[in-house]
Order: structure tokens, then sequence, then C-alpha cells
């Protein structure tokens, strides 16, 4: 691979509208993206070569290493969705549609990365921001509650 072809993929990566983390075994951080620090407020150069869990105190860390050792031990992606766990990282959203949601909804996929020599030695973290889908799920459950409840109502009257 060219020089040049790498140092634009770099770009791509650090400038993409998803989070992206690489950990090692030890869960040291090698990436941390734009995204990643503009939610978090934690700079690239404050995470590097840090503990994940050090670095970022609020993570579930028991399920959390779970999740990313199932990863290195099975070499197979994971994945985790906002109606089972509404976020991994509790960064705090400010949109004007998700205004009354205070932290972000997100989605995510765990992948194994190899080594030249064939082994799992990193786990790439994408982070998805699905608020604003999570936000309209939670609604039209709301309103068909009330739809049903009028049904409810209408019937035994």
């Amino acid at each position: 691979m060219k020089l040049d072809n790498l140092y634009w993929i770099m770009g791509i990566l650090q400038n993409m509208a998803n989070g992206l983390v690489v950990v090692d075994r030890e869960y040291r951080v090698h990436m941390w993206n734009k995204f990643m620090e503009n939610h978090s407020g934690i700079a690239l150069e404050a995470i590097t070569d840090a503990n994940l869990f050090t670095a970022v105190p609020n993570l579930e860390e028991q399920w959390f290493k779970q999740k990313i050792d199932s990863a290195f031990l099975l070499d197979s992606p994971g994945y985790t969705i906002w109606e089972e766990r509404p976020h991994i990282f509790k960064f705090e959203t400010a949109r004007p549609i998700t205004g009354h949601i205070k932290y972000m909804y997100q989605n995510s996929t765990l992948m194994p990365l190899k080594a030249v020599d064939a082994e799992v030695s990193h786990v790439a973290i994408l982070i998805n921001d699905v608020t604003a889908i999570a936000v309209n799920k939670m609604g039209l459950i709301k309103a068909n509650q009330k739809l049903a409840n009028r049904v409810n109502q209408a019937g035994s009257a």
C-alpha cells in the first residue's frame, strides 16, 4: 500500500461520523477517532496507550470486557443494540430534534483485527449514534399504547 493511500485512509477513519476505538488484549487504546474525542472530551493524545477502563471510568467494565474478550476468543464480530443496552459510552446528546434525551443511544460492532501472524491482536469498536431512530421508535410505541388505551376505553363504554 502506498504511503499516500494510508494517509487518506487515516483521514477517513479519524473523521467519519461514527466512533472508532481500537484496543489490544490489555484493553490499551490504539485508536480513538474525532467522534470519540468530540463526544467524550478525551483527547487522542490523552487516551493513546491508556487502559480504556481507567481512561473512561463510566464504562460497564465487567460486561464490556466480556464482549471484547469474546471477539478475541472467537475471532468473530460482536454486536450491541440500543434496545438491550442504550449506550456503551455515556455521551450526552445535544440535538435539536432529540433535545429531551440526555444520553446518546448507540449500536455497536466489535470486530476482531488480525496481525500479520494471523492472530487476533486488537478489537475495533464501532459506535453508531442511533438516537434519532430510538426516539422515533419510542414515540411510535407510546403513540400505539395511547391508541390501544383509547380503543379499550371506547370498547368498554
